[in-house]
């Protein structure tokens, strides 16, 4: 199981990386922006997990060959997990913006 802490050190390298291409954010306009853009595209991939599910599910109801689509539900849980450690790392940085 991941920890927490794992976790955690995984969001401070995403933001320390955003931090050295990118200054702290102007203005909330600008920090709700970059941060629905993440959320946006964590939408997607989890998108993706549920509709391959449902076609793995239908494979499975029909007997045929599974692997194909847990090797893609694999990789849109991978991209899945790096889009979400980005939306945790632009709500650090929103909070190191002092825009509240």
């Amino acid at each position: 199981m991941t920890e927490r802490e794992t976790i955690e050190k995984l969001v401070e390298l995403e933001l320390d990386e955003a931090n050295e291409k990118y200054p702290l954010f102007h203005s909330p306009h600008e920090a709700y922006a970059v941060l629905k853009e993440e959320v946006e595209e964590l939408e997607y991939e989890m998108e993706q997990i549920s509709s391959k599910t449902n076609h793995l599910w239908s494979a499975v109801k029909c007997d045929r060959n599974t692997e194909d689509y847990a090797d893609r539900i694999y990789a849109h849980a991978i991209f899945a997990a790096q889009e979400a450690i980005q939306v945790a790392a632009m709500c650090e940085k929103i909070m190191q913006s002092e825009l509240y």
